[in-house]
């Protein structure tokens, strides 16, 4: 017994609302990309850091609920391990 796949409903046909929208995204991730470069110092770079890491967290969270309809405190879960781990690594070393 063969089982087929669709192809087609395995990748999402939705598309933006509006183009404002997808021009707003793409300049606001392009800021937070070059925000550490012409803004300069320490700062800058921790926070379009930590901007950058929470909308991985929050788009792969997104990803999970919204397309397989799973609610997932996995992530939630490997980000604070990460953390504890990076906090444990920065008193230790």
């Amino acid at each position: 017994m063969s089982t087929s796949i669709d192809r087609t409903r395995l990748i999402s046909t939705d598309r933006p609302g509006s183009r404002f929208l997808v021009v707003l995204l793409v300049a606001i991730v392009l800021m937070l990309l070059l925000g550490p470069f012409m803004l300069g110092g320490a700062k800058a770079i921790s926070i379009c850091v930590k901007i950058m890491i929470f909308a991985v967290l929050a788009a792969s969270f997104d990803l999970l609920l919204g397309y397989t309809g799973i609610f997932s405190f996995a992530h939630t879960v490997f980000f604070g391990v990460g953390a504890y781990g990076v906090g444990i690594a920065i008193v230790r070393m």
